[in-house]
């Protein structure tokens, strides 16, 4: 676990409940960092979080004050119980009067007995804020997907956390992207996955064609018949899937608050040539080649 991570979800989780946005925060970690985002929380954020541990003798919260055994909290209920306030989790947090932040381990959490333990399938949001450590571990039909996806019904906002290359295909990205409420438009993974393949096909169908055209409408027929090659595409298709690519980057563009002007911004500040710049130059390439000496 990096710091990077740890800061960003601590500084998230005081402000939200310095304004009173987070009553109740859920962090679902591997195993073996519960002690460690516990330590972490509260040495640097001063947020005092508890952890599940099932023990011999009944459930307990653990507190992050003294060792285990200093700040044990016997909590009753069952994970099976019908009602999410009847279980060790539940008990726990609706009993108290105060903030609360809990911490499991997504290990224990995954598991289809424990599932509703920590995120109930109930109708109302039992979480303000949930936070996936590691998230990128998760993958569609996996028990540790369906766990994200509870916890995502029963939280008002869930953060997906990664510090890891995502060695993922398109469609595993949008299966993961889609926990966190992607925009209308981009929630669907057929479209989502059609705009990463166009985006690649046609930078290769850019490169290819080069500056090898007589003018402007030959160099976009040129670059048209490539992209339906890299893509497999009968001649009709091309230009519709290109313009549904240009959509969503418009309906992006406009949905966002000031990602338009930056789109302005970057194309300004761009070094990249025109159609016509390129074209230009290698005309005057040309004659200057023909240019007797």
């Amino acid at each position: 676990m990096g710091l990077g991570k740890t800061i960003e979800a601590g500084l998230t989780l005081s402000r939200l409940m310095e304004v009173g946005e987070a009553e109740q925060a859920l962090f679902l970690v591997p195993a073996g960092l519960v002690q460690q985002w516990q330590n972490e929380l509260l040495d640097r954020f001063n947020i005092h979080a508890y952890y599940h541990e099932r023990s011999y003798d009944g459930d307990y919260m653990i507190g992050p004050l003294g060792d285990a055994e200093d700040h044990r909290i016997p909590t009753s209920g069952a994970v099976d119980a019908d009602a999410w306030e009847n279980t060790p989790i539940g008990s726990f947090v609706t009993e108290r009067d105060e903030p609360t932040v809990v911490i499991e381990s997504w290990h224990t959490a995954r598991r289809e007995g424990n599932q509703a333990h920590v995120a109930p399938r109930i109708d109302e949001n039992v979480w303000d804020l949930t936070v996936v450590d590691e998230a990128h571990s998760a993958r569609e039909e996996t028990k540790l997907y369906d766990l994200l996806g509870q916890a995502e019904e029963a939280s008002r906002c869930l953060y997906a956390l990664t510090a890891t290359p995502m060695q993922l295909n398109v469609g595993e990205l949008y299966d993961l992207l889609r926990l966190c409420d992607l925009p209308e438009g981009w929630d669907d993974k057929d479209r989502f996955v059609e705009f990463f393949e166009t985006r690649q096909a046609l930078e290769d169908s850019l490169s290819t064609v080069g500056s090898r055209y007589q003018n402007i409408a030959d160099g976009q027929q040129q670059v048209l018949q490539q992209f339906q090659k890299e893509l497999d595409l009968e001649e009709d298709e091309g230009r519709p899937r290109i313009e549904r690519f240009g959509k969503l980057i418009h309906e992006h563009l406009t949905s966002n608050p000031g990602y338009d002007e930056q789109a302005k911004a970057l194309a300004e500040a761009t070094d990249t040539e025109s159609i016509q710049q390129r074209k230009a130059r290698e005309t005057r390439r040309r004659a200057r080649n023909l240019t007797p000496i």
